[in-house]
């Protein structure tokens, strides 16, 4: 199990949904599903096995400890299954910040309105960890433009547009929310 000592999943559960410390048994589950989603992804080829262990293994790991980690990341669930993984990456302590990620299995992700509820769901909870338990001022979301469902449920949370991104893929837009 991925428990980061510096949050407390616990705390947050609502209606059907809650958070857990991602499980060795979801490894190759987040593998699979971020292979699937490329698309919607800044990774550029297809996740091997080998890559995603070491990276669960290397870095997450190492982060589980740390006061102040790069990453913290945690499995999402409805009902008590799982339905996806997200939290915080590019941590900035000094400046407060952090990229907020999240994605859902495909069943949830391409179903309008499941992904939305999953998402609200999702960013409520994330808000509460980020202000209460790591006392973050700002998160930021990268999106690639084609995703305006997922861009609308954003900004109706509160995230403003910040700017265009272009990249070799795809251009994004960056959000920001004011904690």
């Amino acid at each position: 199990m991925y428990k980061f000592n510096i949050i407390d999943l616990k705390k947050l559960n609502t209606e059907n949904y809650s958070f857990q410390n991602i499980r060795n048994h979801e490894i190759e589950t987040i593998r699979q599903l971020r292979n699937n989603n490329l698309s919607l992804l800044r990774q550029n080829k297809k996740l091997k096995k080998q890559e995603q262990g070491k990276y669960f293994f290397n870095t997450v790991r190492k982060s589980l400890i740390l006061k102040k980690p790069e990453i913290i990341i945690f499995s999402f669930y409805f009902n008590s299954i799982f339905i996806g993984y997200g939290g915080f990456v590019y941590i900035d302590w000094l400046k407060k910040k952090a990229e907020l990620f999240n994605l859902s299995l495909n069943n949830r992700l391409h179903l309008k309105d499941k992904h939305k509820k999953d998402l609200l769901s999702f960013l409520y909870n994330v808000k509460k960890i980020a202000t209460e338990q790591l006392k973050l001022k700002y998160l930021y979301s990268e999106t690639y433009f084609s995703r305006k469902n997922h861009i609308k449920i954003l900004e109706d949370f509160g995230f403003k547009f910040i700017k265009k991104k272009t990249t070799k893929k795809n251009f994004s837009i960056i959000h920001e929310l004011k904690l």
